[in-house]
């Protein structure tokens, strides 16, 4: 797999984390209207925010994920989060999965950073195509879907959690 890249936006750069976003990852995966629909535990504590961001450096140097901090141009904040990951074994399809801190919903960065990354995962990683998985309830992420070009495969469910739905971007 190609070596972790950077990305750049009008209004966003997308970067690899680092050791001073810890603070933001427990932000963002402690908070309940992030998780909301995403089915998994919030975090409790920053060593379980280590403990995560520990996964994703491994997930890196293995090459079966791409994590990027979103970040704001302006003031360099992060954001949120992006990635790729449960890549086929052939390499040609992933899963993206995203989160934002709520006070920046509504701007249309996310819109911006998920654009990059399939342009990228599309011509870079050379992926055919990008699954999404959504709580069929969460209609800004349904939403960002539908404007990024993303389709419903209402032929396809979740095994995990029957309440998502599937959306995909083909090439």
């Amino acid at each position: 797999m190609a070596q972790f890249e950077p990305l750049s936006t009008n209004r966003l750069t997308l970067r690899m984390l680092q050791d001073d976003d810890l603070q933001t990852i427990y932000a963002l995966r402690s908070d309940e209207t992030v998780g909301r629909y995403i089915g998994r535990p919030l975090l409790q504590s920053i060593d379980e925010a280590r403990a995560f961001t520990d996964r994703i450096r491994k997930g890196y140097a293995a090459g079966n994920i791409w994590y990027w901090a979103i970040c704001t141009k302006d003031s360099r904040d992060m954001i949120g989060t992006i990635c790729l990951w449960n890549f086929s074994a052939d390499g040609q399809v992933a899963e993206a999965g995203y989160e934002m801190l709520p006070r920046y919903y509504g701007n249309g960065y996310m819109q911006e950073a998920l654009t990059a990354v399939c342009q990228y995962a599309f011509h870079n990683l050379k992926l055919t195509v990008i699954d999404a998985y959504t709580h069929h309830d969460n209609t800004r992420s349904i939403n960002l879907l539908g404007r990024t070009g993303f389709v419903l495969c209402a032929d396809r469910t979740d095994p995990d959690v029957p309440a998502n739905v599937i959306y995909r971007k083909e090439y």
